[in-house]
């Protein structure tokens, strides 16, 4: 090849290349041009992301800035990165001041440092604090602050700095401060205002129990007419104000939540028809008929509050005995199946739900307007002015009445009319005792007929309701004496279907007469029996001379009838009420002294009071539990120090001379804890019952209290919990029925005032009135004949703290005997002593031997 052709070749190469390279270098340029451009945008867009967020922090900044919150952010060792303007205003600090600083600049002195130790500690930890603590300003004020205090975090989560946001609560905390003192001011209030009542109730109960003592005792004398009427005023005012001052008290309870309901097994029957017995002579005064209706068909043993219902029910009844001027009264209970009852509460839901039971008071009193109802059950209203002014009262009953149902989850209302009368109701759930049975009679009956003649129709229907069929083979009712001879005895067959007549006081005339000559004539003689008030019965002495087996008061008891028509029939005996229910009682025998120790099952008393220590020695032997008797503290030690294995409860009254109840159970933990011994239950006996007393006996470390006059259920359930270990070793014993040792007939009894003597302590002691019953009750007077003497001796020297003593003494043994209103001025005059008014202590003693000679007239019956 020749140079020419190798030299275009190497041309040619090099024009390639030179063109390559500017493909390239175009290629290249384009590239970079549009690399150049992709800058120019991405720069464009970072501009105004970075303008857009600047702005963000700018307005977050100035929305922080400007946040009525303080708001602190610092690093992790608690120095001030930033703060706030709402900070710098409210504490006076520059920013300049405290940014670089430890938080711990503006702490406030007296600020505990748990609290800012547990602040770092939870932060630290990456959670979040929240609490109250104080601050102080750059002059060294203190202001109160409600704080959050968050950790910030990285995106992974590394903590970098502490934010706080704070509010200032100064204000609220001053209001809680001055809401705090006047919750403690209004307790405080409350509690002057409740001990201030019970202090004047005291201070006006005591002279006025005085009065109402002395005014009694003066209307058992033989006085004129005039001054009969003025002691009549004495009575009647005295106890309007004793009313009044026990619905203020009741109402302070309620106010002050301070009022309880129990539940305790209870008998219907007994709760209701005690107001009866209460009431009925109020009633009797006006001319008003009084009658009680138990429903037939509602079991009578339930469980619940019979001293509340029994309140509600008294109240009831009084206001309808007080606006009605004629006409009648009737209490009347009833199953309210159907009317809403309350939610079982946890626990009950398992246990059958209680009955619904409707207690009513109806009247033909003045009635009331629908206004004045929606106003009765609110406190210290009436009807209206007038009612208040013509009738008297404080207006507090029905509320109280309200308040009690509410507290046993009832309801209260009434249904009247102007002039016809008023129809006061309530409905209380309660359980019923199993078996729910109706109540029977205890001695059968049925095969019996009964006529009644001359009752009004509302104790008719009562006597049709208690004398149905089953009950009794037959019942009927007449007018009048003269309509029952015109209809049955009009044929001589008839004359056999009635075996007892219960005759009204009111239908004793001729014709009842011509009917019993008649009924003889028919040879056929039934048994009588009167049916009166009580103001009547009083007069009537020669009931038995009439031809009458027994007299039954209005308002008419239903056991107490069902037993009367039984006893006439010669199927029961002739007994006072005080028995009644005395000897439904089981009776037992205790195990010889020896089997007791040995068990651990014996009793051991401590009592100093001769009458207590043979009534309690009566109870505990009907309960079927032997015992030892010490006769005051220091020999119950002994006792207890020579074989404390036999014992397995200790009764203990308070009051005993040297060592007394509390220092005895001091000293018996005290053995208990030295010597190791097992714990020995210690129940309190006395008289003292006043509100708190069961909490004072638990407190010095008993456990249990029993109040006197010792209710024989009360006795027993607390032997049967406290000492188990005897219930094996009682035997059932038949009570002693040696009624005929009482020099007194039953009648007798009967016509005794029970606030003078009742034979019922007595009876549930002994089993019956008999001659251990007398022995007690002589025991009693002699005993109180002797304290007597001793305390005509210390009044006139002043010894007073003998003198309660003493009081406290008969107190206890008379309300043991059934001497209750000798009980009353014995606890008068303790209460007088108590509080140096020697006035009324001489009052007192002589109004206590004037009621000691009045108990003695009105039992010499029986003890002769």
């Amino acid at each position: 090849m020749s140079d020419i052709e190798r030299y275009k070749k190497r041309l040619n190469r090099e024009r390639q290349a030179r063109l390559e390279a500017e493909r390239l270098l175009e290629e290249k340029s384009r590239m970079l041009y549009e690399a150049n451009e992709a800058l120019k945008h991405t720069l464009d867009d970072l501009e105004r992301r970075v303008a857009d967020r600047t702005m963000e922090l700018a307005r977050f900044s100035y929305i922080v800035d400007q946040s009525p919150a303080t708001i602190i952010i610092t690093d992790l060792d608690g120095v001030v990165e930033y703060v706030n303007t709402a900070f710098c205003e409210r504490t006076g600090y520059r920013r300049g001041q405290v940014v670089g600083q430890h938080s711990r600049l503006f702490r406030a002195r007296n600020t505990t440092p748990d609290t800012y130790r547990e602040l770092w500690t939870t932060v630290s930890s990456g959670q979040t604090w929240r609490g109250e603590f104080l601050t102080e300003t750059v002059s060294g004020d203190q202001f109160w602050e409600s704080a959050v205090i968050s950790p910030i975090r990285t995106s992974d989560g590394t903590i970098v700095n502490y934010v706080a946001i704070k509010e200032d609560i100064t204000e609220r905390k001053a209001f809680e401060r001055d809401l705090r003192l006047a919750k403690e001011e209004a307790e405080q209030a409350a509690k002057a205002k409740a001990v201030f009542l019970a202090t004047m109730s005291h201070e006006i109960r005591t002279p006025m129990n005085g009065v109402l003592s002395m005014a009694n005792l003066l209307s058992q004398s033989v006085l004129p007419d005039d001054e009969t009427s003025l002691v009549s005023v004495i009575q009647q005012s005295a106890t309007a104000l004793l009313t009044i001052i026990d619905d203020i008290l009741d109402f302070s309870k309620i106010e002050a939540g301070r009022l309880s309901i129990e539940t305790i097994e209870m008998s219907l029957s007994e709760t209701v028809e005690s107001v009866g017995d209460l009431l009925c002579l109020r009633a009797e005064e006006k001319g008003l008929e009084f009658v009680i209706d138990l429903g037939t068909a509602i079991p009578d043993r339930v469980h619940g509050d019979p001293t509340r219902i029994r309140q509600i029910l008294y109240n009831l009844t009084s206001n309808a005995i007080k606006f009605t001027d004629t006409g009648s009264v009737k209490i009347a209970v009833c199953d309210a199946t159907g009317s809403p009852q309350p939610p079982p509460d946890g626990d009950a839901a398992a246990s059958p739900p209680p009955r619904l039971l409707r207690f009513s008071v109806a009247d033909t009193g003045i009635g009331l307007t629908p206004d004045q109802a929606s106003r009765l059950f609110r406190p210290f209203l009436q009807g209206d002015g007038s009612t208040a002014r013509k009738y008297g009262g404080t207006g507090l009953g029905l509320s109280i009445c309200k308040a009690l149902c509410d507290l046993m989850h009832g309801h209260i209302a009434v249904d009247s009319e102007p002039e016809r009368g008023s129809t006061f109701w309530f409905d209380i759930p309660l359980h019923m005792v199993p078996p729910p049975v109706p109540p029977t009679p205890e001695i059968d009956i049925s095969d019996i007929a009964v006529v009644a003649i001359g009752h009004a129709p509302s104790t008719m229907k009562t006597l049709s309701a208690y004398l149905r069929p089953g009950i009794v083979k037959d019942f009927r009712c007449f007018t009048t004496a003269g309509e029952a001879l015109e209809t049955v005895w009009s044929s001589p067959s008839e004359t056999i279907k009635a075996d007892v007549f219960l005759i009204s006081a009111d239908a004793v005339d001729a014709d009842l007469e011509r009917m019993k000559q008649f009924l003889v004539e028919m040879g056929h003689s039934p048994a009588f029996i009167l049916t009166s008030s009580r103001a009547f019965i009083s007069s009537l002495r020669e009931a038995s001379r009439l031809g009458f087996l027994s007299v039954l008061s209005y308002p008419i008891r239903r056991c107490r009838l069902w037993h009367v028509i039984a006893a006439a029939m010669n199927r029961g005996e002739w007994e006072p009420r005080a028995r009644l229910t005395a000897d439904r009682r089981p009776s037992y025998c205790p195990p010889s002294i020896d089997d007791a120790h040995a068990a651990g099952a014996t009793v051991l008393v401590a009592e100093d009071n001769r009458t207590n220590q043979i009534v309690m020695q009566r109870l505990l032997e009907r309960v079927g539990f032997a015992h030892d008797m010490a006769e005051n503290g220091r020999d119950a030690l002994r006792l207890y120090d020579a074989g404390p294995d036999r014992y397995g409860v200790l009764l203990t009254d308070f009051h005993m001379p040297d060592v007394d109840g509390f220092a005895l159970t001091r000293q018996v933990r005290a053995r208990e804890g030295v010597q190791g011994r097992a714990r020995l239950p210690i129940v309190a006996v006395t008289a003292d019952a006043f509100v708190g007393m069961e909490e004072r006996c638990l407190l010095a470390d008993m456990d249990g209290y029993i109040s006197k006059p010792i209710d024989l259920d009360t006795l027993a359930r607390t032997l049967e919990r406290w000492v188990p270990q005897g219930l094996g070793l009682r035997r059932t014993a038949e009570l002693n029925g040696d009624m005929t040792a009482t020099a007194g007939a039953p009648a007798s009894a009967d016509r005794l005032d029970p606030e003078v003597f009742s034979p019922t302590r007595l009876t549930e002691a002994c089993g019956s009135f008999n001659d251990a019953a007398c022995r007690v009750l002589r025991s009693f007077l002699a005993r109180t004949d002797d304290l007597l003497t001793d305390l005509e001796a210390a009044a006139p020297a002043d010894r007073l703290d003998d003198i309660a003593a003493m009081a406290h003494s008969i107190k206890g043994s008379a309300r043991n005997i059934g001497a209750e209103r000798l009980g009353q001025v014995a606890a008068d005059l303790q209460t007088a002593a108590e509080q140096a008014d020697r006035d009324m202590v001489e009052i007192l003693v002589e109004g206590l031997i004037i009621s000691t000679d009045e108990l003695k007239a009105a039992v010499a019956p029986l003890l002769a």
